[in-house]
């Protein structure tokens, strides 16, 4: 019976470390090779026709698996994935229901809060002093429609047409007086109701109680007026530069009729406006703008 020597059992020793180690990075792979087919389904496993996982297969190559442990791997494999499916279940519809004819909607608004501090002095020493907290909400739907239509709409809390604002404090609770943080100031007023239309890139027809389309500055105009009627906005690029010109036609006031026939109705007023101008790079337009007046001569709608 021989006996092993010292060098015998070293290198038992060394075997038995490096088989070890072999073990340890094999189990390794095989813990990769799940981690990327359970999140990687669709990359790693096409069917039951396709070719097997290109890990598992270089594995195999390098003969540091078996078939059978290749094969018993991919079975845990789609053990899991099917487990993880259906502990995920997919999202239930949705309740909105949405016509077709409605491509988007965004959703937009503000709420704003400021303090005004206002004082006017007349020549004799008289002062008005104006201290007062203010809010306003608005809430509004816009997007595009089929066929190069598109639409918005917005609710204001104040009937003013200049602004928004409502002041804290000024509401009364009804007749009799019932109390202070009364709600009769605040209201829900339709801000903006239109229909825009934009067939080309040159031409937007807008009808409806819409955003300002004309050029605004803190000289002409307001971008808080929301006129009321139809405008058309035509663009033409030349160069770097756009070439372009507003048209609006603006329902003014509406005269009731006041005669029985033959004349039916009065006409009611209106306020065209024309604006065309050249853009730069600082104010982004110039405008030529042409006002005129139509209404019935004497009536409430005649400048």
């Amino acid at each position: 019976m021989l006996m092993p020597n010292d060098s015998d059992r070293n290198l038992c020793h060394r075997f038995a470390r490096a088989h070890a180690r072999i073990r340890k990075g094999l189990l390794g792979c095989l813990g990769v090779v799940t981690a990327i087919w359970v999140s990687h389904p669709n990359e790693c496993a096409r069917g039951t026709d396709a070719p097997p996982d290109p890990v598992l297969g270089l594995l195999l190559q390098k003969g540091m698996i078996t078939e059978d442990e290749a094969a018993h791997v991919k079975a845990q494999m789609d053990a899991m994935r099917t487990n993880e499916a259906a502990a995920y279940p997919p999202p239930p519809e949705s309740q909105w229901k949405i016509s077709p004819g409605i491509k988007d909607i965004e959703i937009f608004g503000d709420i704003r809060l400021r303090f005004e501090d206002r004082e006017a002095r007349d020549t004799s020493g008289g002062n008005i002093l104006l201290q007062r907290y203010r809010y306003s909400l608005r809430f509004g739907l816009r997007g595009d429609a089929f066929d190069d239509f598109y639409y918005g709409f917005r609710l204001d809390t104040s009937s003013n047409p200049r602004s928004s604002m409502v002041t804290f404090g000024t509401s009364s609770s009804g007749t009799p007086y019932q109390g202070p943080f009364g709600k009769s100031n605040g209201g829900i007023d339709v801000g903006q109701a239109y229909l825009g239309w934009k067939p080309e890139t040159w031409l937007d027809v807008t009808a409806g109680k819409m955003p300002n389309p004309l050029f605004t500055s803190s000289m002409v105009w307001s971008g808080s007026i929301n006129p009321e009627g139809l405008a058309e906005h035509l663009k033409h690029r030349v160069g770097e530069a756009d070439l372009f010109v507003n048209f609006g036609q603006f329902v003014y006031q509406d005269v009731n009729p006041v005669e029985t026939p033959p004349r039916l109705f009065q006409q009611p007023g209106q306020l065209l406006r024309r604006q065309s101008g050249l853009p730069d790079g600082l104010s982004g337009g110039r405008g030529l703008p042409l006002h005129q007046k139509i209404g019935p001569q004497g009536g409430p709608g005649y400048l």
